[in-house]
C-alpha cells in the first residue's frame, strides 16, 4: 500500500502531476553536472539569532569554511570570519550578545572529512578577542605558579552541557580524557569563555561514556550514559553531599532520555520505553517518584521532543508513523503560538525553530520536505512577516524533484513492515527500473520522509527508489527493534526481498530490472540479499560496507570502544557457525549480479579489509566486478568531488545493468 500525505490539497497534488510531466522530458538532458549539485555538500549548515536578535550568524561550508553575520533588519553582511583549509567551524553557540564558542573541526591531509578532536573556540562577532578556550593546546606556559584560576592545556574531548543563562562569562562544560576505547570518566567544569580558565570543577560522572544534564538553573542533576556491558545507567547527582545514586531506583528503559525540568525543579520530563513498547514521553514528580504518562503513540516511538530555544522547556512532539507529525504541548508562551502558525503556513513539511530573541520578536525558522532541501527563514513575530534568509542547497533546483511516498506491505510472518518509494513520476507508472536502498545502522536507525540527496540523484536519472525499515529499525518499537537482533543474515534480509517481491507484484518495479544499493550495514544487506535471491538483483552497488563478521571483532572502532564487545554480543551474536553462516563473503559464488564496490581507505567504522576481502572472494570465484576505493576518504565521502565521482560512477554502472526510465 502506497500512503500520500494526508493533508496534501488538491492544488498540491495538480502541480505534482504537472510536476511528473516535466521531469520526463528533462530526463533527456541530465548528465554528469545534476549530479554534481546533487553531490555538493550544504553551503548554509547552522543559523542562530543572537539573545538580543540583532545579529544572524551562519556557518557557510564552500571554497572555504566561514562564519559570516548579518544585521537582523536590514539584513546586509556585517562581517565574516574565515577559516584557512586546514580548520573549520563545527556547532557554534551564542554565549551572549557579541560572543560566539564553537567546536573547531580540523582538516588532515591524508583524510578529507575534518575532525572534532575536542577544542573550543572563542571569539567576538567583530572578529576580535579570538581564544581557544578548551583543548589539548589551549594552555599558557607563562601561566604564573599558584595561580587560582589557570588556562590549561585539557588532553580531552570537551561538549558545551549549558550555557547559563544568565552569566555572560561563563559556561558548562563536559570534559572526557582522551582514550581509545572511551573509558575514562568526564567531569563537568566551570569554564571562562573569555580567558579559556576552568574556574572549577564541579563533579566526575558515576560511570564513563557517559553525558551530564543540568536543570533549568544550570544545576548538575543527573549523569547517563553505558556501561562496559552495555547496559543503559541514569545517576541522580545530590548536590549537598556531592553523591551519585541510582535514578529512580533503575525504573527506568534502555532509551531514556533527559529533556527538562521545570522552573521550580519540581517535576521532571523525559522519554523512556520503561515497560512499554514504543518510547513516550513522561513526568516525574520529584517529591514522590511518580511518573505521568504525557504521551504516547501506540505504533511509533517519538522521534525527538522539539525544545524552546532557550531549552526550558517542550515545544512540541514530533513522531513518523509515515510522514511528520507534530503533538504541540499544551502550553502558552509566545513560542508555542508562533510553532503554531510556523505548521500552519508551512503544510506538510519538516519544521523547526532554530533560534529565538530573548524578546520573542525574532526567530529564526527551517523548514524543509521531500523536495526541499532546506530553508532558513527570519520570522518578525510582531509585524507576522517572513524573510527569506538562505537555502542550504542553493544549487538544487527544487522543481526537479520527486515526492517520496510512504508505503506499508505484510511480511510472510503477518507484521507490517514501512518504507518509502520515491518515483520519477507522481503518475501511476508501471514496472520501473528499481533501485533498493536499505539503510545503515542497522539497529536504531531508520528511513524517514525528507530530502535525500542520493535518492533524488537516482531519481533524476530515471530510477524508483524503494527504502524498507526492516525489523530492527529504530523508530517502530522494542519488539520490532528486537526482531532484528542476531538476524542480519537471516529475518532483516528477508524483510528486504520481501519488500522488492511487493513492488514486482504491485507492478511498480519491473522484474528484470532490479538494483539493491547502500552503505554501511546497507552495502551488507546489497550483497548478502543478492546471494540470498540471485535471481532477483541485476547488480549490486556496495559502499563502505562488512562483509565478514567476524571480523568485527578483531578491527573497527566497534570493537575498540569502551561497550564495543559486548554490544557486537547483542547483534550478532558469538557463535561461530553463524557468523560464517551470515558473512556474505562466503556466498559470493552465488551471485548472478553485477557487482560494484566501493570503500575509502581510512575507514574505521568499516575497516578496507572488508572490501578487500570481498574483492579476493570474488576474484577466487572468477566473478567480475566495478572497484572505486579513495585513499582519504573515511566511512563515506567528505569530499564534494569524491562524492560526485562516486555518484557519477556507481549510477552510470546501474544504468549499465537495468537501463532507466527515459
Amino acid at each position: 500500500m502506497i500512503k500520500n500525505h494526508e493533508k496534501m490539497t488538491t492544488s498540491m497534488r495538480l502541480f505534482y502531476c504537472f510536476l511528473s510531466i516535466a521531469l520526463l522530458t528533462q530526463f533527456q538532458i541530465a548528465n554528469a553536472n545534476q549530479i554534481k549539485d546533487f553531490a555538493k555538500s550544504q553551503e548554509f549548515r547552522q543559523v542562530k539569532l543572537s539573545p538580543d536578535g540583532k545579529t544572524i550568524a551562519a556557518t557557510l561550508i564552500n571554497e572555504d569554511a566561514a562564519i559570516a553575520f548579518f544585521d537582523s533588519e536590514s539584513l546586509k553582511p556585517i562581517n565574516k570570519i574565515g577559516f584557512n583549509r586546514k580548520k573549520e567551524p563545527g556547532e557554534f553557540y551564542w554565549v551572549n550578545n557579541e560572543r560566539l564558542v564553537f567546536k573547531l573541526l580540523h582538516r588532515r591531509a591524508w583524510r578529507e572529512e575534518p575532525e572534532y578532536y575536542g577544542q573550543l573556540y572563542a571569539i567576538d562577532k567583530t572578529g576580535e578577542r579570538p581564544k581557544m578556550i578548551f583543548g589539548y593546546n589551549a594552555g599558557e606556559s607563562n601561566a604564573g605558579p599558584g595561580a587560582k584560576k589557570r588556562k590549561v592545556s585539557t588532553y580531552g574531548w570537551g561538549e558545551i552541557v549549558d550555557l547559563l543563562d544568565g552569566d555572560k562569562r561563563h559556561i558548562l562544560v563536559q570534559s572526557t580524557p582522551f582514550s581509545r576505547d572511551g573509558d575514562k570518566q568526564p567531569k563537568l567544569i566551570l569554564l571562562d569563555v573569555y580567558k579559556g580558565h576552568i574556574v572549577k570543577t564541579l563533579a566526575y560522572s558515576p560511570i564513563p561514556s557517559s553525558d551530564f544534564f543540568t536543570d533549568t538553573k544550570g544545576n548538575l542533576r543527573l549523569s547517563s550514559g553505558s556501561d562496559e556491558n552495555d547496559n543503559f545507567k541514569v545517576y541522580s547527582f545530590d548536590s549537598g553531599s556531592k553523591e551519585w545514586s541510582e535514578f529512580a531506583n533503575g525504573k527506568y528503559g534502555e532509551h531514556f532520555t533527559p529533556l527538562v525540568f521545570d522552573t521550580e525543579s519540581n517535576h521532571f520530563y523525559f522519554l523512556d520505553n520503561f515497560k512499554t513498547d514504543t518510547l513516550a514521553l513522561y513526568r516525574l514528580n520529584l517529591a514522590t517518584q511518580k511518573r505521568t504518562l504525557m504521551f504516547k503513540d501506540p505504533l511509533v516511538d517519538i522521534t525527538s521532543a522539539m525544545l524552546t530555544s532557550d531549552q526550558k522547556k517542550i515545544l512540541a512532539i514530533r513522531f513518523d508513523p509515515d510522514y511528520p507529525n507534530y503533538a504541540i504541548v499544551p502550553a502558552e508562551s509566545p513560542e508555542h503560538s508562533m510553532f503554531r502558525k510556523m505548521l500552519a503556513t508551512f503544510p506538510n513539511q519538516i519544521v523547526d525553530i532554530t533560534s529565538l530573541s530573548t524578546d520573542g520578536a525574532l526567530a529564526i525558522v527551517k523548514v524543509s520536505s521531500d523536495s526541499n532541501p532546506g530553508v532558513f527563514y527570519l520570522y518578525n513575530n510582531k509585524q507576522n512577516k517572513l524573510a527569506t534568509l538562505f537555502k542550504k542547497n542553493p544549487h538544487i533546483n527544487e522543481k526537479n524533484l520527486s515526492p517520496m511516498r510512504a508505503i506499508q506491505f505484510i511480511a510472510d510472518d503477518g507484521v507490517e513492515i514501512n518504507g518509502y518509494l520515491t518515483s520519477p513520476t507522481n503518475a501511476k507508472v508501471q514496472r520501473q527500473p528499481l533501485v533498493v536502498m536499505p539503510h545503515g545502522g542497522p539497529h536504531g536507525v531508520r528511513d524517514r520522509w525528507g530530502y535525500h540527496s542520493e535518492v533524488q540523484a537516482l531519481v533524476s536519472r530515471g530510477f524508483a527508489v524503494l527504502q524498507v525499515n526492516f525489523r530492527g529499525s529504530g523508530g517502530y518499537g522494542r519488539e520490532f527493534y528486537q526482531q532484528g537482533l542476531l538476524q542480519w543474515g537471516d529475518r532483516i534480509q528477508r524483510d528486504i526481498i520481501q519488500s522488492v517481491k511487493w513492488a514486482i507484484k504491485e507492478e511498480i518495479a519491473h522484474p528484470d530490472r532490479i538494483c539493491i544499493m547502500g552503505a554501511s550495514f546497507g552495502a551488507y544487506s546489497a550483497v548478502m540479499s543478492a546471494t540470498i535471491e540471485p535471481d532477483l538483483f541485476q547488480c549490486v552497488v556496495a559502499n563502505v560496507g562488512v562483509y565478514d563478521l567476524a571480523l568485527l571483532y578483531e578491527d573497527g572502532d566497534v570493537q575498540e570502544s569502551f561497550w564495543g564487545a559486548s554490544y557486537l554480543e547483542k547483534v550478532i551474536g558469538t557463535n561461530k557457525a553463524t557468523l560464517q553462516e551470515y558473512s556474505p563473503i562466503n556466498h559470493v559464488k552465488k551471485l548472478k549480479a553485477k557487482i560494484f564496490i566501493a570503500h575509502g581507505e581510512k575507514d574505521e567504522r568499516a575497516p578496507i579489509e572488508h572490501a578487500e576481502k570481498l574483492k579476493e572472494a570474488l576474484q577466487a570465484n572468477g566473478l567480475p566486478f566495478e572497484w572505486f576505493v579513495k585513499e582519504t576518504e573515511g566511512h563515506g565521502y567528505y569530499s564534494d568531488e569524491n562524492r560526485a565521482e562516486y555518484l557519477t560512477k556507481a549510477i552510470g554502472f546501474i544504468e549499465k545493468n537495468i537501463g532507466s526510465y527515459r
